[in-house]
């Protein structure tokens, strides 16, 4: 969403708005007790919403009005990424991966051969896709998201987020405040110095190398080097 138009989800069909950038916030009410997971903007302004039983919410006109868009999925979507105005992907529960290539009219529905949970994706380039998650799962499709292949990250660890440098060099973290970096494009991952054993949940990266990681216990870590200590900043 844009700089002004945020939003910030949680359970219970959860979704606050704020249109001035965060000073004043408002409730936008939904007729379910699902738990909302995540939210993405399509080029075009199209928003879209997932969450608990595949649900899959999509706004044309920035968040003013909602509709539910039906799917034959059935898992829970902890993540969602529109490539663009066409492209949303969506991962979640038991390996479960969902997209659409028109905007989100219908939906395909891919299981992978492997039962845990995805719980990041990132696009690498036109057509390349990477998703993480449960036990150090990794996946990558080289063909659109027609077909999925399982790779290794050399960890057993839950992965619950990840990011990208200005460089292609991938980033990821997760359970016991694991940090995993790969420069090619995850063909092998190394473990990166991390000054907290805390699950991380969240990483951001800046074009010029600077990187946020965030986690429980309001563990907050960074690192002013593409490759260099997570460090905890002080609160």
């Amino acid at each position: 969403p844009s700089s002004d138009n945020v939003f910030v989800l949680g359970d219970y069909g959860t979704l606050l708005r704020s249109s001035d950038g965060g000073d004043s916030w408002h409730s936008v009410d939904f007729d379910t007790v699902d738990c909302f997971n995540d939210i993405a903007q399509c080029p075009n302004g199209t928003l879209f919403i997932v969450g608990e039983s595949a649900r899959v919410m999509r706004s044309k006109d920035g968040g003013d009005s909602w509709e539910t868009i039906d799917n034959d999925a059935y898992h829970d979507l902890y993540k969602v990424w529109a490539i663009d105005d066409s492209s949303v992907f969506a991962v979640g529960y038991s390996g479960a991966i969902l997209y659409t290539k028109d905007g989100g009219d219908s939906w395909t529905h891919h299981e992978t051969d492997d039962w845990r949970d995805f719980h990041t994706f990132w696009p690498l380039g036109p057509g390349e896709y990477v998703a993480l998650g449960e036990g150090g799962l990794f996946f990558e499709s080289n063909d659109g998201g027609e077909r999925w292949k399982k790779k290794k990250t050399g960890t057993d660890k839950d992965l619950y987020d990840m990011a990208r440098d200005a460089k292609g060099t991938l980033y990821a973290v997760g359970e016991d405040g694991i940090v995993l970096r790969s420069a090619d494009r995850g063909a092998t991952w190394l473990k990166e110095p991390s000054e907290t054993k805390r699950d991380l949940r969240g990483i951001w990266g800046a074009p010029e190398g600077y990187f946020l990681a965030v986690g429980d216990n309001a563990t907050v870590l960074e690192s002013r080097e593409k490759i260099g200590i997570m460090s905890p900043i002080p609160w």
